[in-house]
């Protein structure tokens, strides 16, 4: 007996993920709106990554404009990706997280210096 419940026990605590993440239908429009890039792959996507978006569509009414259209394009593009290209950027991002802060200051500085160079006029950029 105490077999038995212990083993439903175990099963209904393996399935509790796929519960708490949403299905497509139960989100508000608003936040199909915004994840419509993801709207194909949401069923087969990971419960944890679709748990994620969901609740990042919560936050989004509250952001300044600004950062809700630069969330909307960021989510287009990585919808983009191929999942090759996803996991090649994850693991970029892993490898940024694993710098010490002197040097992710050192090369956001670096990026910052190279694109002013880029957008300056080319008049400047030669030296005239």
């Amino acid at each position: 007996m105490a077999r038995q419940i212990a083993l439903s026990l175990l099963l209904i605590l393996t399935a509790l993920p796929a519960w708490a993440a949403p299905s497509w239908q139960s989100l508000p429009p608003q936040s199909q709106s915004l994840l419509v890039p993801y709207a194909q792959e949401w069923a087969s996507m990971p419960a944890h990554r679709r748990d994620r978006l969901a609740k990042l569509a919560e936050q989004y009414p509250a952001l300044p404009p600004e950062q809700q259209a630069r969330l909307r394009a960021r989510l287009g593009e990585w919808a983009r990706l191929t999942p090759e290209q996803r996991a090649k950027a994850r693991d970029n991002y892993r490898k940024w997280q694993s710098l010490p802060p002197a040097e992710r200051e050192r090369l956001v500085q670096a990026r910052r210096s190279a694109s002013a160079v880029a957008s300056a006029p080319a008049s400047l950029r030669r030296g005239h």
